[in-house]
């Protein structure tokens, strides 16, 4: 048994707890997943079973979306709604049932207009700079910087330069921007809207977020898991192959059989990535290179 179940993560559920979830449903350790998502956040979670689980260097990479929601007029230590309020626009009213602070700081600032909004935008497009929120798995000397701030320990991170592909306003109702973010890997949307707030001489706070796309994964192709049993979950795992359909596909048995024993095999292929198959079995995944060609991740 191998391959990706796609799955519309739960809120308030970690990834953790979303592969424990398919564990017990599948009965196997061998699950994993291809990129966490914050407990708050919904949306599409790759989870790898088998031998799938060596694709997630494969995925570190692949272009991400997301729908996100920012709040106007406050900020939090955790950058989302799950956090305690830091700061306020001093012309601000609360929504009801925040938590406070109890050294809250009021400051001077404005809501922004739309038109505000869609002046700055293009300011946050292509290759930016960007400084991860203190409460992230971010590591610092070993420990993840989540677990520091939570200790109440002082410590600075460092700005990483993140890609910025496309910014799209769906809507701005009540102070609540929502926008659609396709980007790169390792960027941090609730620092995206904090630093949207702070450029528009504002706050910002993130109250919701939903990944949409990651790669050729989609959130319409992915399943409820708590509506699955164990005898339907299975019925759902897509075949590692059929995630790579724009590579080359390469069956000769002979170079494939020296190809998954480890040997380089001079060709007149293309250059590229292959998939290997033997006997119409997926066997593994190949880099052909200046005519030459190499297995570069197997399969069992």
């Amino acid at each position: 048994m191998r391959g990706i179940l796609l799955i519309n993560k739960l809120q308030g559920w970690t990834s953790f707890d979303a592969v424990n979830y398919c564990k017990k449903l599948l009965s196997t350790r061998e699950v994993g997943h291809l990129g966490t998502l914050d407990p708050m956040a919904t949306g599409v979670l790759a989870v790898t079973v088998g031998s799938a689980t060596k694709l997630f260097d494969m995925f570190l990479n692949k272009t991400k979306t997301y729908i996100a929601k920012f709040e106007f007029g406050y900020s939090t230590d955790t950058l989302d709604a799950e956090g305690t309020i830091e700061k306020v626009l001093n012309n601000y009213t609360l929504p009801n049932n925040i938590k406070l602070r109890e050294n809250v700081e009021l400051v001077e600032g404005n809501i922004p207009t739309l038109e505000q909004i869609n002046n700055i935008l293009p300011l946050f497009l292509g290759e930016i700079e960007q400084m991860p929120p203190k409460y992230s798995a971010k590591k610092l000397q070993g420990r993840k910087a989540c677990d520091l701030a939570r200790s109440g320990v002082e410590f600075e991170l460092k700005p990483s330069m993140v890609l910025i592909n496309n910014l799209k306003v769906i809507d701005y109702t009540n102070n609540v921007l929502t926008i659609e973010i396709n980007c790169g890997a390792g960027t941090y949307i609730r620092s995206l809207g904090r630093d949207i707030g702070a450029k528009l001489n504002s706050l910002a706070t993130m109250i919701s977020l939903n990944r949409t796309e990651v790669g050729e994964f989609k959130l319409e192709d992915c399943i409820d898991i708590k509506q699955q049993t164990s005898e339907t979950i299975t019925q759902h795992i897509k075949p590692i192959d059929s995630v790579f359909n724009k590579l080359y596909t390469l069956d000769d048995e002979g170079i494939v059989t020296r190809l998954i024993n480890g040997q380089t095999v001079v060709t007149d292929l293309k250059d590229g990535e292959y998939k290997l198959y033997l006997k119409g079995e997926f066997k593994a995944i190949a880099q052909a290179n200046n005519r030459h060609i190499k297995m570069s991740k197997f399969f069992k």
